[in-house]
């Protein structure tokens, strides 16, 4: 399955309110080795579904895994920042 096809299925999944779901889904694409902007994608969307489920600590690592990828993805910032606040 495409990154692009598990990437709409995550997000099914979220507007549908599966979080765990999502996650998983999204996880998929955060063990390939193929595209940085993917996998960046990918854990901002599991850190926003881990905020969902109150699994901050989650939250920051997945938003801290896309920050070392790409440091100005904004959504990353903004979700770390959310998850550290609610800590």
């Amino acid at each position: 399955m495409s990154h692009s096809a598990i990437r709409m299925e995550g997000n099914k999944l979220t507007k549908d309110g599966s979080f765990e779901a999502a996650a998983q889904a999204y996880g998929l694409i955060t063990t390939s080795q193929d595209d940085d902007r993917d996998r960046t994608l990918a854990l901002a969307n599991q850190a926003a579904c881990y905020l969902k489920l109150g699994r901050f600590e989650a939250c920051i690592n997945a938003a801290s895994a896309a920050l070392e990828m790409d440091p100005n993805h904004l959504k990353s910032l903004y979700r770390k920042a959310l998850g550290l606040l609610k800590l």
